[in-house]
Order: structure tokens, then C-alpha cells, then sequence
């Protein structure tokens, strides 16, 4: 399970998972480079784990929930939960079905009510050259691999027409001076972050 708070209730985290029966993953507790901004806790039985984010969501690309949080619940919003799979830069079949789930059962408009904000995603990918470059990708790998996938013609037209909503109203949305500054360089120079090994290694071993 994956959970996300502000840092400012880091202190009361120990306790309340220790009183729960689940004690801090003890790689990454010496960790605290890591462990300042994220938090693994793995139960009794040792395979079950809550992975716990402080304020940003800071994977393949970082995305700032401390104004978000407040948004919806119990989950974070709708269009972060879809950013959260398509930030990932070397997304997997995994990801991909969960993005396709969350696009079929729920709309596209601009706003947070059941609905993915397409108003939301556009603007904060317009910012950043780099986190657009990685989505765009992935939402058309997501149409490419959806064709290869067993699902009823009405669900999969669904998806596909939301995803070409999606991806125009990204493309339509004006872009800052950085993204155009940014674009210019492209991939001749990394545009995505690598996911600390000490995390990876955790996170594959749970």
C-alpha cells in the first residue's frame, strides 16, 4: 500500500504504525537521504508493507501534493493517481492496465469530482519539458498496448477517446518559456530522474 502526508506529521508515523504492528524497513531507516522524504513500513507477517511519501511524490519525475492533499479523499485526486503511473519512465505492463483501469471507470473534464482533471494535467505538464516528454510517451504506449489487450470494443473505444482527449488538450495548452528553453535540448540530455538503487532494491525486495 502506498500512503502520502505532509512532513510536518512525520513524528507521529513511528508510533502509530508500531502500534499497528508495523516497524520501520530497517535498509532504509539507516538510509537518511532516503528515509527524509520516504518511508517504508512492512508488517508482521513481513510481506505485507505501507510505503509512506511526505509531501512529493518524487519518482521518475516529482509531483507536489502538499496543495493536493486536500483535495479529495480518501485517495489523492484522480488526475495525480493517473500522473503517478504515467511519470514512470520505464512504465511497466503493471502500470499500463492500472492507467487503463482508471481512465475506463471515470471521466475526463476539468474538474476533481469522479473525474481525471484534464485542466490540471495540462497545466502542470506545460511547465516542465521533461514530465510532459515522459507522460506523452506513455499515454501512447497505453494506446498501443491497448489493441493487444482482450477487452470489450466499447470499453476499449472508451479509452482510446479519452486518451486522445487527454493528449490534445496537453498539446493545446500554451507552454512556459522553460518547457520551449527545455524542448530545444530534448533527449540529448536526461529528462528524467533515476529512481534511487537503495529504494529499488526494497521496494523488489517486498
Amino acid at each position: 500500500m502506498d500512503a502520502i502526508t505532509l512532513t510536518e506529521d512525520r513524528k507521529k508515523l513511528e508510533s502509530f504504525f508500531k502500534q499497528n504492528g508495523f516497524n520501520a524497513e530497517p535498509r532504509m531507516r539507516r538510509t537518511p537521504a532516503i528515509w527524509a522524504y520516504r518511508n517504508v513500513y512492512v508488517g508482521p507477517d513481513s510481506k505485507s508493507s505501507i510505503d509512506v511519501f511526505f509531501d512529493k511524490l518524487e519518482m521518475s519525475h516529482t509531483i507536489d501534493l502538499r496543495k493536493r492533499l486536500s483535495v479529495d479523499s480518501p485517495t489523492i485526486p484522480l488526475a495525480d493517481l493517473f500522473l503517478a503511473k504515467m511519470q514512470i519512465h520505464e512504465i511497466n505492463e503493471k502500470d499500463v492496465k492500472d492507467a487503463i483501469v482508471l481512465i475506463r471507470a471515470h471521466e475526463i473534464s476539468d474538474n476533481e469530482q469522479e473525474s481525471i482533471n484534464e485542466k490540471y494535467i495540462a497545466q502542470l505538464l506545460s511547465q516542465d519539458w521533461g514530465f510532459y516528454h515522459t507522460v506523452t510517451i506513455n499515454l501512447n504506449k497505453t494506446k498501443l498496448l491497448l489493441h493487444d489487450y482482450k477487452i470489450d470494443d466499447t470499453d476499449k473505444n472508451d479509452v482510446l477517446s479519452k486518451v486522445d482527449r487527454l493528449l490534445n488538450r496537453i498539446e493545446e495548452e500554451p507552454k512556459s518559456s522553460t518547457f520551449r528553453f527545455r524542448a530545444r535540448i530534448g533527449e540529448k540530455k536526461k529528462w528524467y530522474n533515476e529512481v534511487d538503487e537503495t529504494v529499488r532494491d526494497v521496494l523488489e525486495w517486498h
